[in-house]
């Protein structure tokens, strides 16, 4: 029996030692979870501008440092570093972007929600509208939601979780349409959440109005009262939202073009979540800032009510589809996107101008495609919506594949059927030019 057991340890033993030698040197921890890595972020507190790294390694393992005062690590291979100062994080920049297996070094830095312009402060109109704005007619999505609702469908849940300022859960809109909020940071993390800002709560407010029920709005609150938030903190709960497997992430923010953000949208795109941004108010290119400029985004420009581009709208060729976010025509500043405020900011609802407004319209209709074909990839859903796009005779790089439109989408294909013909998968304007190129002596 002594003997038994004498072998039997030498076999445990053996076995601990041979499994400990089948895990590579240097192998990364296993994946935290994205809510759990906010916390630690929560934890390390502000920072002094420059003053912290973000380093992404090939295997997630750093090797050093370089005199950090904090570190934050385990999470989709970031390691994020605080330093003392910005001569101290300089100097660990340098280092650090020569150091072996490390894919890219950048300061984190603060991005600020697209600044919307705001065409009638304290006006409570649209209280009672249905719907709040000319947009929603123009993308008819009225339409869509009553022939959803005619065709007795019962669609399954999709949560758009919004990358903004929070929600204000006390605005009667949504005390009224309560069940339209999830997620969280809704529950017992409700103050975490609660906008005290404004610009989440108009951008939840449209994605609301331009969808049925099933629907429903998940605040992240990634940015402060006074619009700001760190780009870390952005990415990681874009991150986890992915992790939630929410339909669709929103983000009506973005700043100058960088690794963190867009990385994080490859990170939601990989884990089947496609990311709706704002292209920005800047009237430049978008490829300029992220996350507009990153590829795999679905980058939303704003159009005015008689469909013209809003003069600063960003443009270019990393836009994919435009939505309603100007003005009336002839820019009249009194004839915004109108949508739900908290009560501080004047009244209950404002108008507000933007890409900030243009995209949650586009959100909504990229998760009402999600919920009738839960089978669609990222790609999938982003050709979808350029194909239904109302494409309109002018300077393609300000519109995309055109304006959306969402009644199209109710007649989408089913993922193999092969119903669909070769070039259904082209732009629109670049199918009408092949009709008429092709036919147009015969209709035109």
């Amino acid at each position: 029996m002594k003997l038994g057991k004498k072998w039997l340890s030498l076999l445990l033993a053996a076995a601990m030692l041979l499994g400990l030698a089948c895990v590579p040197a240097g192998a990364a921890q296993p994946r935290m979870n994205g809510a759990a890595f906010l916390a630690q972020l929560d934890s390390l507190g502000k920072a002094a501008d420059g003053t912290r790294l973000v380093v992404k390694t090939a295997n997630g393992v750093l090797a050093d440092d370089f005199g950090a005062q904090a570190k934050r690590e385990g999470y989709n291979a970031w390691h994020v570093l605080q330093y003392a100062d910005k001569a101290a994080a300089d100097r660990a920049y340098a280092q650090l972007s020569k150091q072996r297996g490390v894919v890219y070094v950048e300061v984190s830095r603060q991005r600020i929600y697209i600044d919307p312009i705001i065409t009638n402060e304290g006006a409570n109109s649209g209280e009672e509208a249905e719907p709040m704005s000319w947009g929603a007619p123009m993308v008819q999505s009225p339409q869509m939601i009553k022939a959803l609702a005619d065709s007795g469908k019962t669609l399954p849940v999709a949560v758009v979780a919004i990358m903004d300022t929070g929600l204000d859960f006390t605005h009667p809109y949504f005390i009224e349409n309560a069940h339209r909020i999830t997620g969280r940071f809704t529950t017992d993390l409700k103050h975490y959440a609660q906008d005290d800002h404004g610009h989440g709560t108009h951008v939840a407010g449209i994605i609301c109005d331009n969808a049925p029920d099933n629907v429903k709005v998940s605040p992240y609150k990634v940015l402060s009262g006074g619009g700001w938030g760190d780009d870390i903190y952005i990415a990681t709960a874009m991150c986890a939202a992915a992790d939630d497997e929410v339909a669709v992430i929103s983000m009506s923010l973005g700043g100058a073009r960088g690794r963190i953000m867009d990385d994080a949208v490859v990170y939601a795109y990989n884990r089947g979540v496609p990311v709706v941004v704002s292209a920005g108010n800047d009237g430049w290119d978008a490829s300029n800032n992220s996350p507009a400029g990153e590829p795999l985004a679905i980058t939303v420009a704003a159009v005015n009510k008689d469909s013209t581009p809003a003069d600063f709208s960003n443009y270019g060729a990393v836009v994919d589809i435009a939505a309603p976010g100007g003005t009336a025509a002839n820019n009249e500043w009194d004839n915004g996107i109108n949508s739900t405020t908290p009560l501080f900011r004047g009244s209950y609802y404002q108008k507000w101008s933007g890409t900030s407004m243009a995209c949650p319209f586009v959100s909504a209709a990229a998760a009402v495609v999600k919920s009738l074909h839960p089978d669609y990839s990222p790609a999938d859903i982003e050709n979808a919506l350029k194909r239904a796009a109302r494409w309109t005779s002018g300077w393609d790089s300000a519109y995309g594949a055109g304006i959306l439109d969402c009644m199209p989408l109710l007649n989408l294909p089913e993922l193999g059927s092969g119903s669909g013909a070769w070039w259904e998968d082209l732009p629109a304007f670049v199918q009408w030019l092949l009709k008429y190129v092709c036919f147009g002596w015969l209709w035109m």
